[in-house]
Formats: structure tokens, sequence, C-alpha cells
């Protein structure tokens, strides 16, 4: 059921902020990953879409 609390938090707090709070999210309860690892990926996957949206492909987030 974790797409519902995904979907819900891409119209509340919108794109930006969701997608790495669901990737922390996941990385920490259901993946059972270090503190650490998980906010690496989760900044990490945060720059790569913010990368990829804004700066090549000219979406604003």
């Amino acid at each position: 059921m974790l797409w519902r609390q995904t979907a819900f938090a891409l119209w509340a707090v919108g794109f930006a902020a969701s997608i790495p709070l669901a990737l922390l999210f996941f990385l920490l309860v259901l993946a059972r990953e270090g503190w650490r690892r998980s906010l690496l990926v989760s900044v990490g996957g945060w720059l790569f879409l913010y990368g990829l949206f804004v700066q090549i492909l000219g979406v604003p987030l």
C-alpha cells in the first residue's frame, strides 16, 4: 500500500519533496538499511531526478 501514501504525498507536498521521502521510508522501513546509506541514496535520487527533469528536460518540479 506504499503507492497510496506516495500518491497522496505527491499531491500534498509536490514531486520534488515526496519522492525522496518515499525512497527514504522504503529504505529505512522496508529494506532495513542504515540511516547513512538511506540518506545518501535519497539525496542522490533527488539530485538525479532534479538534474534529469529540471536541468536536462526543462520541466519544472
